[in-house]
C-alpha cells in the first residue's frame, strides 16, 4: 500500500474538502510523426489534429503550481506531471522549455516520446534534466525492420536517430528508459534479443515491457517470454520490468483514479481517464480557456462522470494498481495506517 493511493482513500470517506490530485498527464500536441498500429488515440488523433498555443501550456502550468493557493481549503498537492500523448509531445515547438518550467515549479516531471526529436531537450541546462523523473522512450523494437514495422515513421531512418538521441542522452546521465509494448511482432526469441542488444549498446537505464491491448484484450506474455526475458537480461546486463498490472483482476467497479490523475488533453478538455481521451463521456472540464479550470474541479459533472462509469466494461488499464489499492483501503480501514508512518 502506498500513501498516494491510501491519502485518496481517506479523503473519499470524508470529502470535507477538495482533493488536489497528486498526478497529471498533460498532451502537448494530437499531432503525431509516426502512425503505431496499437495507439489507443489513433482515432481520437486524426479526428482532431490539433496543437494548442504554447502559451496556454505556460499558463496551466502555473495553475497547477498554485493550486493550493488557489483552493486553500484543500488537501493533497500536484506531484507529478507526464508530458504524454496524445501525439508525440516534442512536436510543439518549445517543448523543451516547457519540462524545464515543470521541473522549475519541482514538478516530478516525465516525458513520453518515440524520442525522434528528444535532442531538443538537450538545449536545457543539463543539470535540470537530470531532476527528471524519467524520459520513457516508446522504441518497441531492437532493429529498423521490426521497429518500422510496428510504429510506421513519417521521418527518415526514424530509429537510427532515435538511438543517436538517446545515446548521448545516457552520455549526459539522463534517466532514459526504453518502453517497449510486447505483441505479436516483437515477441520473438529473435526479437526480444534484438531488444536488449540494442539496449546494452546505448547503454539504456531500464526496459519497461507490457503488453499490446487491442479490442479490448491484453497481449499474453507468456511464461516462456518472461523466461527469454530474464535471460536475455541478465545476459546483456539490463536492467528491465514486466508490468502486467494492467490485466490484474478488479476489486472494484468505480474509478477513484478518476478523482487523482486528470488528463489535460490538447483538445482543451480535461479527461478523468488517461485510456479514454477524447470520449464525451469521460470529460471533466476545459482548461484551454478563459475560465479557471481549478473552479469547476469536483463539480457536479465530475462526480457524475465517476457515478457514471462502470469499469466492468473497461479495457486493461493503466489505473488499474492505484485504484486496487484505493478500494482494498476503503473497504479495511486499518490498511489507512500507512498514513501515520
Amino acid at each position: 500500500m502506498n500513501y498516494r493511493d491510501a491519502s485518496l482513500a481517506h479523503w473519499m470517506n470524508n470529502q470535507s474538502k477538495i482533493y488536489i490530485p497528486s498526478q497529471c498527464d498533460i498532451d502537448l500536441t494530437n499531432k503525431c510523426n509516426q502512425e503505431c498500429y496499437y495507439c489507443i488515440t489513433n482515432e481520437f488523433r486524426h479526428e482532431q489534429p490539433v496543437t494548442p498555443k504554447y502559451q496556454a501550456f505556460e499558463k496551466l502550468l502555473q495553475q497547477l503550481n498554485t493550486w493550493r493557493e488557489h483552493s486553500p481549503n484543500s488537501v493533497g498537492t500536484m506531484q507529478s506531471i507526464t508530458f504524454s500523448g496524445g501525439g508525440e509531445p516534442t512536436l510543439l515547438k518549445g517543448y523543451e522549455n516547457l519540462i524545464e518550467q515543470s521541473i522549475d515549479y519541482g514538478f516530478f516531471t516525465s516525458l513520453t516520446t518515440n524520442g525522434v526529436l528528444l535532442n531538443k531537450l538537450f538545449e536545457i541546462d543539463i543539470n535540470k534534466l537530470r531532476k527528471m523523473n524519467w524520459i520513457g522512450v516508446d522504441i518497441d523494437a531492437g532493429n529498423p525492420e521490426t521497429y518500422e514495422k510496428i510504429r510506421q515513421s513519417k521521418t527518415k531512418d526514424a530509429f537510427h536517430k532515435v538511438l543517436t538521441n538517446v545515446r548521448l542522452a545516457r552520455k549526459l546521465k539522463l534517466p532514459v528508459d526504453f518502453k517497449v509494448l510486447v505483441g505479436e511482432y516483437n515477441s520473438s526469441k529473435k526479437e526480444l534479443q534484438d531488444i536488449f542488444r540494442t539496449a546494452n549498446l546505448v547503454n539504456i537505464r531500464m526496459i519497461y515491457f507490457r503488453p499490446v491491448i487491442l479490442a479490448n484484450e491484453a497481449f499474453d506474455i507468456t511464461a516462456k517470454m518472461r523466461q527469454e526475458i530474464t535471460y536475455f537480461g541478465e545476459k546483456y546486463n539490463v536492467r528491465f520490468r514486466i508490468n502486467t498490472t494492467k490485466t490484474s483482476e478488479r476489486s472494484y467497479n468505480r474509478c477513484h483514479q478518476m478523482f487523482n490523475f486528470p488528463s489535460f488533453c490538447a483538445d482543451g478538455k480535461i479527461y478523468a481517464c488517461c485510456d479514454h481521451k477524447g470520449y464525451d463521456n469521460f470529460n471533466i472540464g476545459t482548461w484551454d480557456t478563459i475560465e479557471d479550470f481549478r473552479d469547476s474541479w469536483l463539480d457536479s459533472n465530475h462526480r457524475a462522470v465517476y457515478k457514471r462509469i462502470n469499469t466492468a466494461f473497461c479495457p486493461p488499464c493503466r489505473s488499474n494498481s492505484s485504484n486496487n489499492n484505493t478500494q482494498a483501503c476503503l473497504d479495511d480501514n486499518t490498511l489507512l495506517s500507512v498514513l501515520h508512518t
